[in-house]
C-alpha cells in the first residue's frame, strides 16, 4: 500500500524550486553550513528519496541518479532540459513539504531564498540608478542646463536608496516571522514573495479574503489570533516593498486591533519611526514598554530584554526629535538592565552593552559633550 504522507503533486515546479533544493544538498556536501543543519538537511534529503521509493515513483537503484542529477545542475543550474525539470519534480516537491520540520535545516533554506530576492531587488535598484545617474550625466554635458532638474533627479536617487534599505528590511523581518506561522493563507502568498510575484502574493491577501477568514476563524475559535495577525503584518511589509506606506499603516493597524501584543505594537512603532512619523511612533514605544514591563514583573527571565529593547528604541526616537535629556534617561535605562542581563549570559547581551554604550557615545557627541563621549 502507498503511503500518503506526503502528497504528491505531479505538476513541474519552476526552475527556482528545483534550485534551491539543488543547491542545497551540495552545499552539504561542501561542509560550508553549520553541522547540526547539515545533518538535517541529508536527513530531509534522504526521506525526501524514500518517499518517492515508497510511493514507487522511483526504484532504490535510481537514487544514484539523482546525486548525478545534483551534480550536473550544481554545476550549470541552466543545462537542465524540461524532461529533467519534469522528471525531478517530484522530489523537490516532497522536499520542500518535509523541510519545515527540521527548524535548522529550514532556515538554512530561508536565508538561501532571502539572499536571492534580495539580489534581485538590489540589481532592479542599480538598474534605476543607473538609468537617473545617465541622465544626469546628459544633463551636464549641455552648456547650460537646468540645476533643478539635476536636484530633482538627486532627490529620486536618494529616494530610490532609502526604499531599497526598506525593502530589504521587510525581507528579512518576513524571513523571521514565517519560521513561526505555519497557517495556509500565508505560506500561500509567502510563496509567491519568494519568486519576487509581490502583487500576486497581495491578491492572495485580498481584503474580502482576509476578512472573510478572519471572520470564520473568530467564530469557531480554530486557530490562534497569533496568525490572523501576522498575515495582516505580512500584507504590511509588501505594501511597504512596493512603497504604499498608507497602505501599509492600515494593515499594521488591523493586526494590532486583531492581536494586541507588544511584538506588534513595537513592529508597528518601529515602522512608524522609520517614515518619520515620531510622535505616532511614541505613543507605540509607550504602549508596547507599559505591556513589556508588566509581563517582566512576572517572567522577568524572559521580558527583562524586551523591556530593554524598547527602552533602546525610544531613546533613538527621543534624539531624532532633539529630546537629549529623555533620550538619556532611556538610554541609561537600558544599558543597566543590559548589564544585570550579562552577568548570567555574558555572551547574549555583551553585543547589547556595547551597542547601548555607542548610543550614549553618539547621544554625547550630538551635545558636543566630548569628554562624556570618548
Amino acid at each position: 500500500m502507498k503511503t500518503d504522507i506526503y502528497k504528491l503533486n505531479m505538476e513541474p515546479l519552476s526552475s527556482f524550486a528545483i534550485n534551491i533544493a539543488a543547491s542545497i544538498v551540495f552545499e552539504t556536501f561542501k561542509g560550508v553550513i553549520d553541522g547540526d543543519a547539515q545533518k538535517q538537511l541529508k536527513t530531509v534529503f534522504n526521506k525526501s528519496i524514500n518517499t518517492l521509493i515508497i510511493n514507487s515513483i522511483i526504484r532504490d537503484k535510481e537514487k544514484k541518479e539523482f546525486e548525478k542529477f545534483l551534480e550536473k545542475y550544481t554545476a550549470n543550474p541552466f543545462s537542465l532540459n524540461e524532461e529533467e525539470r519534469i522528471k525531478y519534480n517530484s522530489f523537490v516537491k516532497i522536499f520542500e513539504q518535509i523541510l519545515p520540520s527540521y527548524e535548522k535545516a529550514n532556515r538554512f533554506v530561508l536565508n538561501r531564498r532571502i539572499e536571492d530576492l534580495t539580489s534581485i531587488i538590489k540589481s532592479e535598484k542599480e538598474s534605476e540608478i543607473k538609468s537617473l545617474t545617465e541622465r544626469i550625466d546628459d544633463l551636464k554635458e549641455l552648456r547650460v542646463y537646468d540645476k533643478s532638474k539635476i536636484e530633482s533627479l538627486n532627490t529620486e536617487i536618494a529616494k530610490i536608496e532609502k526604499e531599497y534599505q526598506l525593502k530589504i528590511q521587510q525581507l528579512e523581518e518576513i524571513g523571521n516571522a514565517s519560521l513561526k506561522v505555519g497557517e495556509e493563507l500565508y505560506k500561500e502568498a509567502l510563496d509567491l514573495v519568494f519568486v519576487n510575484k509581490i502583487d500576486e502574493a497581495l491578491e492572495i491577501l485580498n481584503e474580502k479574503r482576509l476578512e472573510d477568514t478572519e471572520k470564520h476563524i473568530r467564530e469557531n475559535r480554530k486557530k490562534e489570533d497569533f496568525e490572523l495577525a501576522q498575515r495582516r503584518i505580512l500584507k504590511a511589509r509588501l505594501y511597504i516593498i512596493k512603497a504604499q506606506f498608507e497602505e501599509a499603516k492600515i494593515q499594521f493597524e488591523k493586526a494590532i486591533t486583531i492581536n494586541k501584543t507588544p511584538s506588534n505594537i513595537f513592529e508597528y512603532a518601529k515602522y512608524l519611526q522609520e517614515l518619520k512619523y515620531l510622535d505616532k511612533a511614541l505613543e507605540k514605544y509607550e504602549e508596547a514598554l507599559m505591556i513589556y514591563r508588566e509581563l517582566a514583573k512576572e517572567n522577568p527571565r524572559t521580558y527583562l530584554s524586551y523591556v530593554a529593547m524598547t527602552l533602546n528604541n525610544l531613546a533613538n526616537l527621543h534624539s531624532d526629535k532633539n529630546e537629549f535629556p529623555q533620550a538619556l534617561e532611556k538610554y541609561e535605562e537600558a544599558l543597566q538592565i543590559y548589564r544585570e542581563l550579562t552577568k548570567e549570559n555574558p555572551r547574549t547581551y555583551l553585543p547589547d552593552v556595547a551597542m547601548t554604550l555607542n548610543n550614549l557615545a553618539n547621544l554625547h557627541s550630538d551635545k558636543n559633550e566630548f569628554p562624556q563621549a570618548l
